[in-house]
């Protein structure tokens, strides 16, 4: 069985990473796997193939942001892929995110209803069925349920300056639809609630939540605190983004500051913009950069409570990080969030600063060695990245055998 995976990019981004990671799996069980993908430097393995220009991308960039012609531009890139898939000729063809400014959706799309070759396709966010946005939560927008028009988030990501959404609306409905053989894959309860409201309801969906590698992600018994910057003398609250904003929850953070004891400290880990920085009170450390990801697990196993206050997320890996490193769970009921959440060990509280430091004095006085067994045993049993992967095999296999 040959499968061929396309996305934006590979090994960074919770995407990437994921195609990077079921490119080995589906190798190491025996089948033939290959990635396709439009951004980033050329990789040396010859199954893992860049099929887009650096001149190409900035040119979608460019159509993006005063067209809002996001997905209709790489012309030649999208029909340089369809070169290579027709010399490849897959059983299966595994599709990420089509949006990233590398792909052309109509000219893609076409070839996949000329050939009729079975997809499978995994949403890592709501972009494939909305006019523009990749996330509606924030400015709750439900316009997608019925038709785009008047994008109130034309300015977020992709950025326009223009709005289509009306447009891009019915392109996409026109696109997505029709395929011969469609299976989608969601990584949470949530977004499977959202994606059967809308256009795309046509096809089977299922719900494979994103995993982790549990042999890297575990508490460390000893870690010196001091190495990296923390005192162990006071209780740590932890927060973990790539890069802080107010959806993933900074002026959450910002207000909690003012709310602390002597004896707490907040710690964020995560690209902070300055901007944000003087909203903070005294007691608070940045870790802009982590060196590694076992200096990421050791600032895990030194906290005491983790805290996810996103306003806006699909299913945020770092809180399976944080509870198979042993860690209890503040978050707020957003997305997928919650759906992460070990409730003996956990907990979803409303979106205020006020309730969120409440919940995580709540936690505290939690056993510990319970805590810690119990969570491991929780994300051993829902997060383990390899057995989520072996639920796309299994899908592949169905899907090529018929």
């Amino acid at each position: 069985m040959k499968v061929a995976l396309i996305n934006t990019v590979v090994d960074r981004g919770g995407a990437g990473r994921v195609v990077t990671d079921l490119h080995k799996t589906i190798n190491a069980s025996g089948y033939d796997a290959y990635i396709y993908y439009g951004r980033g430097a050329q990789n040396q393995d010859n199954s893992i193939i860049k099929f887009a220009s650096n001149f190409e991308f900035i040119s979608h960039v460019v159509a993006t942001r005063f067209f809002d012609a996001h997905g209709l531009l790489s012309i030649c890139a999208t029909r340089r892929l369809i070169e290579w898939l027709d010399e490849l000729n897959p059983d299966v063809i595994h599709l990420h995110n089509v949006h990233g400014y590398y792909l052309n959706y109509e000219i893609f799309f076409d070839y996949l209803k000329s050939r009729k070759i079975p997809l499978v396709w995994t949403l890592h966010d709501c972009w494939s069925f909305t006019g523009h946005c990749a996330h509606f939560e924030y400015s709750a927008c439900y316009k997608w349920m019925t038709e785009c028009y008047r994008c109130p988030q034309s300015r977020e990501y992709p950025k326009a300056y223009l709005d289509r959404s009306r447009i891009n609306f019915k392109k996409k409905k026109n696109s997505f639809t029709g395929l011969f053989s469609c299976e989608v894959v969601v990584p949470s309860k949530w977004l499977k609630k959202h994606f059967d409201k809308s256009f795309l309801n046509i096809y089977n969906s299922h719900v494979i939540n994103n995993g982790i590698d549990l042999d890297i992600f575990k508490r460390k018994e000893r870690v010196d605190y001091s190495s990296i910057g923390l005192d162990g003398d006071k209780r740590i609250i932890l927060g973990v983004a790539s890069i802080w904003s107010i959806k993933k929850g900074v002026s959450i953070f910002s207000e909690m500051s003012h709310f602390l004891f002597d004896d707490e400290v907040l710690v964020l880990v995560g690209r902070m913009p300055s901007h944000y920085k003087n909203n903070f009170s005294e007691n608070v450390i940045f870790i802009d950069q982590t060196n590694s990801v076992d200096e990421l697990v050791s600032i895990y196993s030194c906290a005491d409570v983790f805290v996810n206050p996103t306003l806006e997320d699909t299913f945020p890996t770092t809180n399976i990080e944080a509870i198979a490193c042993g860690l209890p769970i503040v978050t707020f009921p957003t997305g997928g969030s919650p759906e992460t959440v070990d409730f003996r060990y956990g907990l979803v509280c409303n979106p205020t600063a006020n309730d969120a430091i409440d919940a995580v004095r709540s936690l505290y006085d939690l056993d510990e060695e319970s805590l810690i067994s119990e969570s491991r045993k929780h994300a051993v049993s829902n997060f383990n990245k390899w057995d989520r992967f072996q639920e796309y095999i299994n899908l592949y296999e169905v899907l090529a055998n018929n």
